[in-house]
């Protein structure tokens, strides 16, 4: 959901979230049911290439928008959002040549071994050649335009265009596997990705065609300064964010090689369903719910709210791990996957915690706090990196795995209690401990429904 200014319609939490939440779960559903059927037609070593051009693509395509999907959720006229937009689609393009024409460079020194090639780099590291570049900028170019896209979506609040985006980019690249029936390497399935993408994009087109019109004024300059902290602190977050989440991967296959790297990647993807379901898709309603709360905040409404989320995780996580532990030892049992079961176990820990912190995240962007936001994403970061190089050292896969997911479910678990005190110092409130919120929640969970009709009429 966000403010649309050009729409009279009363704003309502609940109904987008019901929106959001179905679409999404759709999509979710589909990921998992043609999980065991993937994994019959790929390796371990397969899917960790194609992750990992999924990590690069992710970032670069965060640099290149800036995180200006955020913006459009502001109070700001739909020119400037048009403005935001193309100039973001313009530095896309440029990025997407550069990946074209480093492609072409590279190959060109393949007989040249008296220089560092970075095709043969790619080839002995990663499993991937040089058509990796050209795959990797298209699908930048794409996902770039995807979250643009999104971010209007929810602007204008036209969630079912967004949920059904969704789904067709998982059947789109579930089906192009299935069709195939042999997976010859990790960019055929990065081709098959930016073919889901290319689906996923041609639906969201739909949300407002205006878009695409030619500019009235191409200077973007008084924007950026105008908004310069709503850019900078947010994407920087956003990139510390992703580079520390993606830094095992890669870590992991230099440690212990692309097979467990790939194992890692995989059940870290099927995990991260729940959480991608919430975080993804409550964060930007619940930023402006966040904001129009606060204007005139009730701790009493807001209790209501923090009890709902809390309780609601409480009710459906022992089937949401269970079913997911049973889903890897059932069907991923083949020697390429055998360790698959022990990684989720292990793992669940730092799940469980981004679970429970996902409806929150939004709080201190909406209290304008960003620059706190970053401060804690850069100690998250570094010691991600204290625990992955820990973990080289002592050479044992399965320990760093646990002892990577313990510090995130502490670095989270202590974000969530700072946001919560932040809201109550915000507005001269007794501090209210995260913990002692929670278990007044799970202690009474038949109160769940109660807290979920409140959210339906708050707001």
């Amino acid at each position: 959901m966000a403010f649309n200014f050009n729409n009279n319609r009363k704003l309502n939490l609940f109904k987008d979230l019901v929106k959001v939440f179905g679409f999404s779960s759709i999509a979710a559903v589909l990921n998992l049911i043609f999980a065991p059927i993937i994994l019959n037609y790929t390796t371990s070593t397969d899917f960790y290439s194609y992750s990992v051009s999924l990590v690069l693509a992710s970032i670069i395509s965060l640099l290149t928008t800036f995180k200006v999907d955020q913006i459009f959720q502001l109070q700001i006229s739909f020119a400037n959002v048009k403005l935001f937009f193309q100039y973001c689609i313009f530095i896309n393009i440029g990025v997407f040549l550069i990946f074209c024409w480093a492609s072409f460079a590279f190959s060109e020194n393949t007989e040249n071994t008296e220089i560092f090639n970075f095709s043969i780099f790619l080839e002995n590291q990663f499993l991937l050649s040089k058509n990796y570049i050209v795959l990797t900028g298209a699908l930048v170019f794409l996902l770039s335009l995807s979250n643009l896209l999104s971010g209007v979506c929810f602007r204008k609040r036209s969630l079912i265009i967004y949920g059904i985006s969704q789904i067709v980019l998982q059947i789109v690249f579930n089906l192009c596997i299935i069709i195939d029936g042999n997976v010859s390497s990790g960019e055929t399935l990065i081709l098959y990705q930016v073919f889901a993408q290319l689906f996923g994009v041609l639906v969201l087109i739909f949300v407002d065609f205006r878009l695409f019109k030619p500019l009235e004024s191409y200077n973007i300059t008084p924007l950026i300064i105008k908004y310069k902290n709503k850019l900078f602190y947010p994407t920087s977050e956003a990139l510390i964010n992703h580079i520390g989440g993606y830094l095992p991967l890669l870590l992991i296959g230099f440690y212990y090689g692309p097979a467990n790297a790939g194992v890692y990647a995989f059940v870290v993807r099927i995990l991260n369903l729940p959480v991608s379901f919430i975080a993804t898709n409550s964060s930007r309603p619940l930023i402006n719910y966040y904001k129009k709360k606060l204007e005139d905040f009730e701790k009493k409404s807001f209790e209501h709210v923090s009890k709902a989320f809390f309780q609601v995780l409480f009710l459906f996580s022992p089937f949401l791990f269970a079913g997911t532990y049973f889903f890897f030892e059932v069907f991923m049992s083949d020697d390429n996957w055998s360790d698959s079961g022990l990684t989720a176990l292990l793992i669940m820990p730092w799940i469980f915690s981004l679970l429970l912190t996902a409806p929150f995240n939004p709080i201190l962007y909406s209290l304008g706090k960003a620059k706190e936001s970053m401060f804690f994403q850069m100690i998250l970061f570094f010691s991600r990196i204290f625990i992955l190089f820990f973990g080289g050292i002592i050479f044992n896969y399965f320990m760093t795995i646990l002892l990577y997911s313990l510090i995130n479910a502490i670095m989270w678990l202590g974000y969530l209690n700072y946001s919560l005190n932040e809201i109550y110092l915000e507005r001269n409130y007794v501090k209210n401990n995260f913990i002692k919120l929670f278990i007044r929640s799970i202690l009474r969970p038949m109160q769940v429904i109660n807290n979920i009709k409140y959210l339906r009429n708050d707001f």
